[in-house]
């Protein structure tokens, strides 16, 4: 009886060596965990089963391409591109900045017969004799003893100088003088020097050209060319037309300046500080522009 107890507990002790006391049967481990790379039973509550990645909600961008076994960088098409740069169909003097030379300044004044406020499609033409005209500080002045409706009138005409030449008109000579000026829907005025032949001396314009005054310049040719484009309710950058009939003619952009040749001696120095084209809110084509006869080299 001793002896069959003696054996069934030497039977339970664990052998020296041994890691723990639950060792498993080799069979019995494989058998658990064949199917499971991770080696762990889903029956342990201690070992997290696995999970599925988390959902981001977007796929990952790909950064590689492979065509025919060949791996390629993806790229971006658009790289490089600008699309808000000057438009290349446009003449260059579109966006070209203002020549700092440019000066279309001119005033006139005629005390007692030349309205100064609270005045509408006021138009004169009087008859003048130039008494003086001096050059002071880039501004050409003269001086006018004239004839309105038949009474003496005086006026003083100033011009901003043009680098080509001094002006081609002088004390004594005889000339034409005419004013038009405006405050209704849009404001403008205009001055136009001539000989008595009615050759052009001078013109001089600020505002709305739907206001007659393309005419002034007669019998010049004058047009507005929008050769930087036109749009509804845009106000656009254009160019100036002006031609001598039967002659050479010249295209003057918006801030720029240039002179139309009438002979080996003289020219027409002109400068045109704006124009535009536009329709918006009584903006019609306007136009800043002075245009004098000058002797070359004077």
């Amino acid at each position: 009886m001793f002896a069959s107890l003696f054996v069934a507990v030497a039977a339970c002790t664990p052998k020296e060596g041994s890691d723990s006391a639950t060792d498993t049967d080799p069979a019995t481990e494989t058998a658990a965990t064949e199917g499971d790379p991770s080696g762990a039973t889903h029956d342990d509550p201690t070992v997290a089963p696995a999970t599925e990645p988390e959902a981001t909600g977007s796929e990952p961008e790909p950064t590689e391409t492979e065509t025919d076994g060949e791996v390629t960088a993806a790229t971006d098409d658009t790289a490089g591109t600008d699309d808000t740069g000057p438009d290349p169909d446009l003449p260059e003097e579109c966006v070209a900045p203002a020549d700092p030379a440019v000066s279309a300044a001119f005033s006139i004044e005629g005390p007692g017969w030349l309205p100064t406020e609270n005045f509408a499609n006021f138009k004169a033409d009087l008859t003048c004799t130039v008494a003086s005209v001096a050059v002071d500080a880039g501004t050409v002045t003269t001086e006018l003893a004239c004839e309105l409706d038949g009474a003496p009138q005086t006026a003083t005409f100033k011009i901003a100088a043009a680098p080509e030449g001094e002006v081609d008109w002088a004390a004594d000579d005889e000339v034409k003088l005419y004013v038009g000026q405006s405050e209704e829907f849009s404001v403008f005025q205009a001055v136009r020097l001539q000989r008595l032949d009615d050759s052009i001396l001078a013109v001089a314009v600020r505002g709305g050209f739907d206001n007659g005054l393309g005419s002034v310049f007669e019998p010049l040719g004058h047009s507005i060319v929008p050769a930087c484009g036109e749009a509804l309710d845009v106000i656009t950058p254009a160019a100036i037309e002006i031609a001598i009939p039967e002659g050479p003619s010249v295209v003057i952009f918006s801030g720029h300046r240039g002179a139309l040749p009438i002979d080996e001696e003289h020219a027409f120095a002109i400068d045109a500080a704006r124009v535009e084209v536009g329709y918006c809110c009584h903006h019609s084509d306007e136009q800043e522009v002075a245009l004098r006869r000058v002797r070359l080299g004077g």
